[in-house]
């Protein structure tokens, strides 16, 4: 067991790996059976983390407001709360549950911590990137896409889109 010493705050503690351990069952009297340990002590990052999560928390809320991101990516509904990781766009309530029925990678904008990388990856792309990539040979006689209150036929679209690749085109 772990010593703390009155007159120090250090504490002692047995040394596992000692050939002279107790556990090792053969113990030399002369030597000690305890050894010192510190406790480590580092600056705290936290305050700049803290700065650093905010900086990039206002940037992915800068990047959310842009014109192209204020609709859902499938829906065209207002209120895009989530992102899909899996292709940078913004999306409503309902589009996200039905691209998390596909395994898509999902986070709410205020209610997850985004990697740097993941919000260098939404500033590069959003919206109108993925628009130009998946919707690129979409035209009048494929109709409008499907509203948000009509379920089945978005989980329908989205699966054209993005498994059946319909209109996807990786040179626009």
């Amino acid at each position: 067991a772990c010593r703390t010493s009155i007159a120090s705050p250090q504490r002692t503690c047995p040394d596992p790996d000692s050939p002279r351990s107790p556990a090792s069952g053969s113990r030399d009297p002369e030597l000690p059976r305890h050894r010192l340990r510190s406790p480590l002590l580092l600056p705290s990052p936290m305050a700049t983390n803290k700065k650093l999560e905010e900086k990039y928390q206002k940037l992915l809320k800068d990047i959310q407001r842009r014109q192209e991101n204020r609709t859902c990516f499938d829906c065209d509904s207002r209120g895009n709360q989530y992102v899909v990781l899996n292709y940078g766009t913004f999306v409503c309530t309902t589009c996200s549950g039905i691209h998390r029925e596909m395994q898509h990678r999902i986070k709410g904008v205020n209610m997850s911590t985004f990697s740097t990388d993941e919000i260098k990856s939404l500033d590069k792309g959003g919206n109108a990137t993925a628009k130009a990539m998946w919707m690129a040979r979409w035209n009048a006689t494929d109709g409008t896409p499907p509203t948000e209150g009509e379920v089945e036929k978005l989980r329908k679209h989205i699966k054209d889109k993005y498994e059946h690749k319909r209109w996807y085109s990786d040179s626009p």
